[in-house]
């Protein structure tokens, strides 16, 4: 799970914070560790770990909202003898050798040693590049928790002691640090759906291009059999549409049957963009259909 982070402009990958430990109500307890795949509990200590920043949340100075995975502590810090433990891989490339395991190997199927360093460079390049957009992907409703995590521990602080005077209000530090929570709450404002479709999109069409590499095809397009069809899926779509039985199969089978009867390259595109709209038009009404169930 990606997690949303505070970080300056410039950041690079880094631990946030100091070491925590989880306990068993946290939404992130139980899950996995991306370096170990051993769960996040309570027994061990968890440490955040920057790995970047989604393009849209990207500033050039200042601070901005990045993202962040838990990690076992001694997982996100480097051995400290070098001599006899082997330095932990990054945390994009842990999700780039997950991502094409999962793509290469059956099920249940344990990977054999050392078959990702013997992969062909472009073949790492490409599941990094998948990776990346993997890790970009950050929803608003875990940028939320996380801020209201934030808030919630820093309302327990007060109540579990601490008195400020008026003149302790005023202090510089504390004013930042509310400072810092109303900044956070704005830019973790819900991004817009559409977005969010899209950037799942981005991160199938990196796994493609890692899994199959870039492919140039004949189109395949054109004549009289895609064109009859395409008239008969109008014909349905519009018939259904009067008598308010309209289907999201109908609308897409429609789209999809006018790009396919399409010889012109120009043309093509046009019906294909049309197509892959309606289709993304499609996930949004699943989603929201979701979100009220």
């Amino acid at each position: 799970m990606i997690i949303p982070v505070r970080v300056p402009a410039d950041a690079t990958t880094h631990t946030v914070g100091s070491p925590r430990r989880l306990t068993p109500d946290h939404p992130h307890y139980g899950r996995p560790c991306p370096a170990c795949d051993n769960h996040l509990t309570h027994h061990q200590d968890i440490t955040l770990v920057y790995v970047g920043a989604h393009p849209d949340d990207r500033k050039t100075t200042g601070f901005m909202t990045g993202a962040a995975v838990a990690l076992h502590t001694p997982c996100a810090h480097p051995p400290t003898d070098q001599a006899q433990r082997p330095e932990t891989p990054a945390v994009e490339e842990r999700v780039a050798r997950h991502l094409a395991a999962h793509d290469y190997f059956p099920p249940g199927t344990d990977t054999v040693d050392g078959w990702w360093e013997h992969r062909v460079p472009k073949f790492r390049q490409d599941y990094l590049a998948y990776a990346r957009e993997v890790l970009t992907i950050v929803r608003a409703s875990e940028r939320a928790a996380v801020i209201n995590e934030g808030v919630d521990q820093l309302v327990k602080e007060i109540h579990r002691g601490a008195q400020f005077s008026q003149e302790d209000a005023r202090h510089p530090g504390l004013c930042e640090a509310v400072d810092i929570l109303r900044r956070m709450t704005d830019d973790a404002q819900p991004p817009d759906k559409l977005a969010a479709v899209l950037a799942e999109i981005r991160a199938e069409r990196a796994r493609q291009d890692a899994k199959f590499g870039e492919q140039n095809h004949p189109d395949g397009t054109g004549g009289s059999g895609p064109l009859h069809l395409a008239d008969r899926c109008r014909a349905m779509a519009v018939k259904a549409a009067q008598e308010g039985t309209l289907t999201w199969r109908m609308v897409s089978d429609e789209e999809h049957a006018e790009a396919m009867a399409e010889s012109d390259p120009q043309r093509l595109r046009a019906e294909l963009i049309q197509d892959a709209a309606v289709k993304v038009a499609w996930i949004q009404a699943i989603d929201r259909r979701a979100a009220t169930d």
